[in-house]
């Protein structure tokens, strides 16, 4: 009762904030049109104008895990071909990681193991690229220069029930200890990265591991201090494997 309370309440006020907080964006947007606002005020409307929609994307995180965790939201799963979908986040930040200086890497499959080019999972294609785009977006954040980031994608021979194919994002940063793989999904703690230069609010893996599970998936982590980290995104196949599961060779 107390969470569905925390849900609703959470629900209601995000609605609330985002209506003052587009005007205050569309606003901005119009004053920075004039052709005749200075350029120092238009460098400082642009401050505001960068706060807000900060703000705003935060909120809409909020109001997103909210409406998962009390039901509100439908999530439509269908067949998705896994492939396509991986190939686009993985070009989508290719870019971030050539700026970082850090090498990203998708494994292959060695013969007579699956091809994840076969491989389609029961998910909605929209929330699952927000899911990847977050988890490949951190690995190559929150890694160090020259560093790697490597893809697989594996799926269980045996037809069990729960997720049986399961895509490892592992990066070669800096690690959590056990004290922070504990709070690792908790909303609004970024357990220690504040002390970073990375940007961030703390949402983001709260409200992947919430998409996940409301497409009857999972997000699990291992990870040592100094030797990296390996998220998994565990989904359910809309298919049948035909192979072991024994993770791709990196070419």
């Amino acid at each position: 009762a107390a969470s569905q309370a925390k849900s609703d309440f959470l629900s209601r006020l995000s609605h609330e904030l985002r209506t003052p907080l587009n005007a205050i964006i569309g606003f901005s947007q119009l004053i920075q049109m004039d052709p005749q606002l200075p350029a120092e005020r238009r460098a400082q409307l642009g401050h505001v104008l960068s706060a807000g929609e900060h703000l705003l994307s935060l909120i809409n995180q909020i109001l997103d895990i909210s409406s998962i965790e009390s039901g509100a939201q439908k999530v439509a799963t269908q067949a998705v071909p896994l492939a396509p979908l991986l190939e686009t986040c993985v070009a989508i930040c290719r870019p971030l990681a050539q700026a970082s200086a850090v090498a990203l890497e998708v494994a292959r499959p060695l013969p007579g193991e699956p091809d994840p080019a076969a491989v389609q999972v029961q998910a909605d294609p929209t929330r699952l690229r927000q899911v990847l785009m977050n988890l490949l977006s951190n690995a190559v954040k929150y890694n160090r220069p020259q560093g790697s980031v490597r893809l697989a994608v594996r799926q269980d021979v045996t037809c069990g029930e729960g997720p049986n194919v399961h895509v490892d994002i592992t990066d070669s940063g800096i690690g959590l200890a056990p004290a922070q793989l504990e709070r690792l999904f908790e909303p609004f703690n970024r357990v220690g990265a504040e002390r970073t230069v990375v940007e961030g609010h703390g949402l983001g893996l709260a409200h992947s591991r919430a998409l996940a599970r409301s497409m009857g998936g999972e997000i699990t982590v291992t990870s040592q201090p100094g030797q990296g980290s390996c998220f998994t995104l565990h989904l359910q196949s809309a298919g049948h494997p035909t192979a072991d599961s024994r993770p791709g060779r990196v070419n």
